[in-house]
């Protein structure tokens, strides 16, 4: 059962490196993105996408991270096809770390936010 819980163990730092990695990423794009002279001369070209995925897999491979294999086969070393999905994952937002990060712990919007009878015990 040990074995289990590492396992289990190792799968949420992973999933909580993607939120954490994906809130900064999103953070830091955001200097950019509305800087004027962004939107002065390439806003609304549909660029943020790429240049947001690109800057991901920089990250990606600049730490080895490739939240997949880490996932499936923990100890082995990353993988350009993990790197590249890794990348999509934290270029795809927050959110949607976070709704992964949720969906294997299980936990839906009505465990986070109660209803007002739950919170009352009636």
């Amino acid at each position: 059962m040990p074995e289990v819980d590492n396992q289990f163990f190792g799968l949420l730092v992973v999933l909580l490196k993607l939120v954490i990695l994906s809130m900064l990423l999103e953070r830091a794009m955001i200097i950019l993105f509305e800087w004027r002279w962004y939107e002065k001369f390439l806003g609304g070209r549909g660029l943020k996408v790429p240049i947001t995925y690109i800057v991901a897999w920089t990250i990606c491979t600049t730490l080895e991270f490739d939240a997949f294999l880490t996932i499936i086969q923990p100890g082995q070393a990353a993988t350009e096809m993990g790197m590249y999905l890794t990348a999509a994952v934290l270029a795809g937002g927050s959110a949607g770390a976070i709704t992964l990060f949720q969906n294997v712990l299980r936990m839906t919007k009505s465990a986070q936010n109660p209803s007002p009878s739950a919170v009352s015990g009636s």
